[in-house]
């Protein structure tokens, strides 16, 4: 019997987490109690019509189902849904109580007697205290940062303190009403197991570790003051700005177009004043050019004509000098 059997078989039977890597999900778990927490079960493609479950257990083989894809879950603080389009399947645990520490496994069902189900295991520790989600918080000079504290269901009616750094004597207490204001912070109590601390006016003296406290346990957390940026731009500046940017883009645009449509405008407009210019002094020439030749046409004529009459040569003596006024275009004879 080769040691790879072995193994597989000690696998099977005994359902060691991470077994053929077909099932995945978070590792160890601590939450505070009176919380909740979702734990995703990722599995293969092939697994996607198959019914999965949630157990509790030190063992998978023998350990109790929870909540099923198939049936309505046991307890009523546990939810299961499964999303095959992405793979995963969900399990949400509500109002968690110390009790609720305990191994538990996702599972799908494979079916068979010789085929076991694949499943990955995760470990939830409930406890009694006070958590942070981000231990460390930063905030600029002048302004403000904000920083959430959640406490289990034990710590409700225990006094909150927010603390600076292991100096117990620079604690801010929490009134009894759930709310305490002064110059530079701001804490709140909701009573639902998160209370908040609001820094204002940071400075760099400032920056350093805190605690925020709930009875006798407490969790730390550190704020870095960050100087403001010089050229950090107000509001009112960035609107401006950008009204200003958007006049001078505007401008721009116009100065632009006017200067695309001189490249071709120009041209036209000087040709079609030379053209008009010409035309002018054509129509002008030949009017007042060609009225002297009539004029003198019509005198050659008239010239011509009395010439050829036989009672001018008799009468010739008896005419008188002839005029032309060429103003007024009359013909005048003495």
């Amino acid at each position: 019997m080769s040691p790879a059997f072995l193994l597989r078989l000690l696998f099977l039977v005994f359902g060691f987490p991470g077994v053929l890597g077909a099932v995945s999900t978070l590792k160890d778990l601590t939450i505070l109690e009176g919380h909740s927490v979702t734990v995703p079960c990722h599995y293969e493609p092939q697994y996607a019509d198959h019914v999965k479950y949630w157990c509790r257990g030190n063992l998978k083989d023998f350990c109790k189902s929870v909540a099923r894809t198939d049936s309505t879950p046991v307890d009523s603080r546990v939810e299961i849904h499964d999303d095959p389009t992405q793979m995963v399947f969900s399990i949400t645990m509500k109002e968690l109580r110390a009790e609720d520490s305990a191994w538990y496994w996702c599972g799908v069902e494979i079916g068979g007697i010789w085929t076991a189900d694949d499943t990955a295991s995760v470990h939830i520790s409930v406890v009694h205290g006070v958590s942070v989600v981000n231990q460390m918080v930063t905030g600029e000079e002048g302004g403000s940062v904000s920083v959430q504290c959640f406490y289990s269901d034990g710590h409700r009616t225990s006094v909150k303190k927010w603390c600076r750094s292991a100096d117990w004597n620079t604690c801010v207490t929490l009134g009894v009403n759930g709310t305490m204001k002064e110059d530079s912070v701001v804490i709140s109590d909701d009573h639902n197991r998160a209370f908040t601390v609001t820094l204002l006016h940071l400075g760099k003296k400032d920056t350093g570790w805190y605690r925020c406290a709930a009875g006798h346990q407490h969790a730390t957390v550190h704020i870095e003051v960050l100087p403001r940026s010089l050229t950090e731009l107000t509001p009112t500046t960035l609107q401006t700005t950008s009204l200003q940017a958007l006049d001078l883009g505007h401008v721009t645009r116009q100065l632009d177009t006017g200067a695309g449509q001189d490249d071709w405008v120009s041209p036209l407009l000087i040709c079609g004043i030379l053209s008009i210019l010409v035309l002018v002094v054509m129509v002008t020439w030949r009017l007042w050019g060609q009225k002297p030749w009539e004029m003198r046409r019509r005198v050659l004529e008239i010239e011509t004509d009395i010439m050829k009459d036989p009672e001018y040569m008799k009468d010739k003596d008896k005419f008188g000098t002839v005029f032309f006024n060429s103003s007024s275009q009359r013909l005048q004879m003495d």
